[in-house]
C-alpha cells in the first residue's frame, strides 16, 4: 500500500514543506513502522542515577499547615509547593549518605 494512502494529509504537510518524495515516502514508512511496533532502533539498558528518591518531602508541621490550607480553601484554589530539588531526590545511590556527591 503506497504511502499516500495511508497518510495522505502528513504527506501532503511533508510535501509543503519541501521534501521529496523519496524522503515523504521513507517517513510516512518510519511512522507506520513505529505504529505497527516494528522499530529498528537498539533495546537499551535501564540507566541507573545516582539519586534515590526520599519517603516524604514536608516535615509532620508543613504537612499539617498543608491540609488546614486546603480545608480553608474547600477546593476553590491549588496550592503548590516551592521547594528544592534536594526535598525532592536524595542525592547518592542507595548504600551511601545522602552528602556524597561526585
Amino acid at each position: 500500500m503506497s504511502p499516500d494512502n495511508r497518510f495522505g494529509l502528513l504527506c501532503n504537510v511533508l510535501r509543503a514543506f519541501g521534501l521529496a518524495p523519496d524522503a515523504v515516502d521513507d517517513i510516512v514508512n518510519w511512522i507506520a513502522d513505529l505504529l505497527a511496533g516494528k522499530s529498528n532502533a537498539p533495546q537499551t539498558q535501564a540507566i541507573e542515577f545516582p539519586y534515590r528518591l526520599r519517603e516524604n518531602f514536608l516535615s509532620p508541621a508543613e504537612l499539617s499547615f498543608y491540609g488546614v490550607l486546603m480545608e480553608a480553601i474547600y477546593g476553590q484554589a491549588t496550592i503548590s509547593f516551592k521547594i528544592g530539588l534536594n526535598a525532592v531526590d536524595g542525592w547518592g545511590a542507595p548504600g551511601r549518605g545522602t552528602g556524597s556527591r561526585r
